[in-house]
């Protein structure tokens, strides 16, 4: 695995501005998802089930390795299958 090393602030600058924040409400859970992976279908109501719950940042970690789990698998195959 590389490291890249980053040392002048304009790198460091370009890496915060394309870093996304973990989310911290079901809503930016659901918002980051739908961005994160093209790959899979949401349909309206997918994360209504979440509303209403507590907000718990290791679920939503958790969600979204699940979801970037399978939007890699998903692209994984072409129409041939």
């Amino acid at each position: 695995m590389d490291v890249e090393n980053r040392w002048t602030s304009e790198s460091v600058e370009a890496l915060l501005r394309d870093t996304e924040l973990p989310p911290d409400s079901w809503h930016r859970l659901e918002e980051s998802a739908r961005a994160r992976c093209p790959e899979l279908r949401f349909t309206a109501d997918a994360f209504a089930p979440l509303r209403g719950y507590p907000f718990v940042p290791g679920a939503a970690n958790r969600l979204r390795f699940i979801l970037d789990s399978l939007n890699r698998y998903k692209s994984c195959f072409d129409t041939q299958g």
